[in-house]
């Protein structure tokens, strides 16, 4: 064979290579695509029941799930919090256990002003407003009265003004709503 077809063969030989390699990493690109959305998929349907169970809008969740963590905390904290505080409201609006002492203390009330029991997002709002002016040892001891994980804190500490800016910027992010959920 001539030099010309031996550059020829050579040419195409790694051309094939390259076409092989590139089809190789594009397959599993598209698998790994595929795992990111099956896994996104999954964790936006455990959000969904979530929040379905503990009566609480996935936005809402989200948005309290970026607040924690630009203030050291995470998602995984806003809903043991979330479990926590609705257990201790629903003792109080059921008139059990200790819950209805601590909410008298802290000024607190599980009822809204047409007697129906608040979301749990709504009753943390109150909360915030009430951490904003205590102590940290304060504020850790009524998070924990109340069900609510110490590591979001911080966060309630805010005060309900700064952590409604830290909910807008989750939303002006893009937030998964219900209806991608489903």
């Amino acid at each position: 064979l001539g030099g010309s077809t031996q550059k020829m063969i050579a040419f195409a030989k790694t051309t094939a290579l390259v076409a092989t390699a590139v089809g190789t990493a594009a397959v599993g690109a598209g698998i790994g695509l595929f795992n990111m959305a099956k896994k996104a998929t999954l964790a936006a349907d455990e959000m969904l029941d979530f929040a379905t169970l503990n009566n609480v809008s996935i936005e809402s969740l989200q948005e309290l799930g970026y607040a924690a963590t630009k203030n050291g905390s995470d998602i995984k904290a806003v809903q043991t919090s979330i479990s926590g505080l609705n257990r201790v409201m629903g003792d109080v609006a059921n008139g059990v256990g200790r819950g209805a002492k601590y909410f008298t203390a802290f000024g607190l009330s599980v009822k809204d002003a047409e007697g129906k029991v608040k979301t749990t997002d709504v009753m943390l709002m109150d909360i915030s407003k009430k951490m904003q002016n205590m102590s940290q040892q304060e504020a850790i001891s009524m998070a924990s009265k109340l069900g609510i994980d110490a590591s979001l804190v911080p966060m309630l500490k805010l005060g309900s003004a700064e952590l409604e800016k830290l909910k807008k910027k989750a939303v002006s992010l893009g937030i998964i709503t219900t209806e991608q959920a489903h």
